[in-house]
C-alpha cells in the first residue's frame, strides 16, 4: 500500500509540487495539494524545518525539498529544490529516523547519526 502525501503553505519553492509559482495567484497555497514525485513511496515520515522538508520512507530512503542554503537537503549543494530529490549520499544506509530544526536536518540509521548542513560523516 501507497499512501499518498499532500502539502500546503506559502512558499510554493518549497512545497515539492515542482513549482515556482504561487497556485492561483494567492500568496498562500491554501489547498492541500498532493506531491506527485512521490506517488510510488510509502512515505512513513516528515519533517519540515523554517525552509525545507525532509520525507522519510519504508524502505529507510530520505528525499529532501525546499531551501538549500548551508547544505540543508544534504545533496552536497546549495540549491533550492521545488520537487523532492533522494538524498543519495544516505543510499548505503537504512535510515530509521529524520528531524528538522531551523537549519538543520538529521537522519539516523541506528548507529550513525547525522546532521547537515555541511559534509557527511557516515
Amino acid at each position: 500500500m501507497t499512501l499518498d502525501m499532500f502539502i500546503l503553505g506559502d512558499q510554493v519553492t518549497r512545497l515539492g509540487h515542482g513549482e515556482t509559482n504561487n497556485r492561483g495567484g494567492s500568496s498562500t497555497n491554501e489547498i492541500p495539494h498532493k506531491i506527485k514525485a512521490l506517488k510510488k513511496k510509502k512515505c512513513i515520515s516528515v519533517a519540515c524545518g523554517w525552509c525545507h522538508t525532509v520525507v522519510l520512507t519504508d524502505d529507510g530512503q530520505v528525499y529532501t525539498f525546499g531551501g538549500g542554503w548551508l547544505g540543508l537537503l544534504g545533496h552536497g549543494d546549495e540549491v533550492t529544490r521545488t520537487s523532492p530529490k533522494l538524498v543519495e549520499r544516505l543510499l548505503k544506509h537504512k535510515i530509521v529516523y529524520i528531524n528538522t530544526g531551523w537549519n538543520m536536518t538529521l537522519a539516523i540509521d541506528g548507529k550513525h547519526y547525522e546532521f547537515l548542513p555541511y559534509e557527511f560523516q557516515f
